[in-house]
């Protein structure tokens, strides 16, 4: 007769293994000086220990505000806190990302802030040759809106004109454009370039 399926054999017995470390939680809120965001670790060593590589390998711009109670400062900015949402999710083990109320609050804020059109009378003449497409004006807009935004579209679909029309439109709404840098793929770009600058 065999042994059941839950017969306890000392000769072989072996314990369970352990169960995995839960993961850290990444608290984060927003400095009293809104350019700053506080980030405090809880878990166990390993966990945090593991969260902090993983936090440095993020950004460069951490400061380390106290190090005895894990306290990490970095830039308040959309890139980072972006970076933070979707590096700590919580999932596959990774340590989970909970913002604190005033940093959701910046967070709502800024995102309002990118949604929202550029104020319409600003809008610039455009030269007698160009005729935007709406994508076109809507690429322009960000632009003028943002000062930061990365034109994707397909070649010969017109980002050197929108482009220049939304930093005209962005120099109206009384934003500094200057000093500027364009990154062009190759020379006869920046061609292109010269030519619809000398138009607008």
């Amino acid at each position: 007769m065999t042994a059941p399926a839950y017969y306890y054999d000392p000769w072989h017995w072996q314990p369970p293994p352990p169960p995995p470390p839960a993961p850290a939680v990444v608290f984060g809120e927003l400095h009293a000086d809104g350019k700053r965001v506080i980030l405090i670790c809880a878990g166990d060593y390993f966990a945090i220990k593991d969260t902090g590589t993983a936090l440095k390998e993020l950004t460069a711009a951490l400061t380390v505000e106290d190090k005895t109670a894990g306290i990490i400062s970095l830039p308040c900015t959309w890139v980072n806190i972006t970076q933070l949402s979707h590096s700590f999710t919580g999932a596959d083990g990774t340590a989970r990302w909970v913002p604190g109320p005033r940093l959701c609050q910046w967070v709502v804020e800024e995102l309002t802030r990118r949604a929202a059109r550029p104020d319409r009378s600003c809008y610039p003449e455009l030269p007698c040759s160009w005729e935007l497409r709406d994508y076109q004006v809507a690429a322009a807009a960000a632009v003028a809106q943002l000062g930061r935004f990365l034109v994707f579209d397909e070649p010969g679909l017109g980002k050197t004109a929108e482009t220049l029309i939304g930093l005209e439109w962005r120099r109206r709404l009384g934003h500094e454009v200057f000093p500027l840098v364009v990154i062009t793929p190759a020379w006869a770009i920046c061609d292109v370039w010269a030519r619809e600058k000398a138009v607008a």
